[in-house]
């Protein structure tokens, strides 16, 4: 199990981070030096009859550009839009794909470029997004020529690889070649500092053994929350959860069963609940599902759903038995119910301690419904 850190391994590691971002800005300037010498090269050994080669058609002021909107990328779909921007200018006559690595280390095909055309995966999403068919097709379809492989890595991080097919033998050059390791290192050093910055905001916000995020970003997220619902005459929900119990379950299957229930209740709640929905653990067997614009009826839905699917888990204790729980969930909206933080988990909690007082493994309101 992951352990929390404490406040100042995470201001030291945060220290560490700005002095990675500094050293980024400085592996960036020195890529773009080496890119303007190959540059320079190329105009001074290049074509001759005005007829330029493909190579010599690059732009200092372009690269520059690119270069300098890949170093300030606000998000990695940025970045990908990016780089494979920069792929097409930079390599013409090619084609290929930008793939990112999980956190299982597996690629994923995260942009995708030719001459007439480029894709990138939209913001925050691993799977899904697709390109267009065409473009799709074209890559899939594997090199005409020689493929070639670039790892893109950053600060001791493996965070991807640039494929690269040359689509004919001028394409085909050590210049392209060499362009292509310059933009794959690029990429990795930007890609790894974004990985290395959500890496200490996950750490920051999120409970170690359940992948939830914390109470502390439910403080505030909740507020925020609300004031966005105000501002637009819209509604929120909130579902508190409490494992019934688990006191009990700990003392007949032991702590380590029960580290296991808490980490299987976390991971049901992030596959069950909407897309839209904020999944915290609240306390130690108490979780927050905080619910944007869902009103009671939607809010109370989505917490029966929640239960159902939890009400199915089974984990298996020392001694080789099949353990499972039961929640009870209590369920508030705003304005309905309250409209400010605190009175909103008051309301929820009423719900918990409604269904307790029916036996626990139901949902309830506050007020008895």
């Amino acid at each position: 199990m992951p352990r929390k850190r404490s406040g100042e391994e995470i201001g030291e590691r945060l220290r560490q981070l700005l002095i990675q971002q500094e050293d980024l800005r400085g592996q960036l300037a020195a890529l773009t030096e080496r890119m303007s010498d190959e540059v320079a090269e190329l105009e001074h050994h290049g074509g001759s009859g005005g007829h330029e080669a493909p190579e010599r058609r690059i732009g200092m002021d372009k690269v520059l550009d690119l270069l300098g909107h890949l170093a300030i990328a606000p998000t990695e779909s940025d970045a990908c839009e990016v780089i494979v921007s920069a792929a097409r200018y930079l390599l013409p006559g090619t084609r290929g794909a930008l793939c990112l690595a999980g956190d299982d280390g597996a690629m994923a095909v995260a942009a995708v470029w030719d001459a007439e055309d480029q894709w990138n995966r939209p913001y925050r999403r691993r799977e899904g997004g697709s390109p267009p068919q065409r473009l799709a097709g074209r890559v899939s379809a594997g090199p005409t020529g020689q493929g070639w492989v670039y790892p893109a890595r950053g600060f001791g991080l493996l965070v991807g690889e640039l494929r690269v097919w040359p689509e004919n033998d001028q394409a085909a050059t050590e210049a392209v070649s060499g362009r292509c390791e310059l933009l794959a290192r690029s990429a990795g050093l930007v890609l790894a500092g974004m990985t290395l910055q959500r890496r200490l905001r996950d750490e920051a916000v999120r409970d170690p053994m359940t992948g939830l995020l914390n109470r502390a970003y439910f403080a505030e997220a909740l507020p925020r929350e609300l004031a966005r619902a105000v501002a637009g005459g819209d509604e929120t929900g909130l579902i508190m959860l409490d494992i019934d119990r688990f006191s009990l379950f700990n003392e007949r299957h032991g702590p380590d069963a029960g580290d296991r229930m808490l980490s299987a209740v976390g991971a049901t709640l992030m596959e069950n609940a909407p897309d839209s929905g904020v999944c915290c653990r609240y306390s130690g067997e108490r979780f927050a599902v905080l619910l944007p614009g869902h009103d009671r009826g939607a809010a109370r839905t989505t917490a029966q759903t929640l239960c159902q699917a939890l009400s199915a888990l089974t984990v298996t204790d020392g001694e080789g038995r099949d353990a499972r729980v039961s929640l009870s969930a209590g369920v508030a909206t705003a304005p309905g119910c309250a409209d400010n933080p605190a009175d909103l988990i008051a309301a929820a909690e009423d719900g918990i301690f409604n269904a307790r007082q029916r036996g626990g493994d139901t949902v309830r309101e506050p007020g008895g419904a």
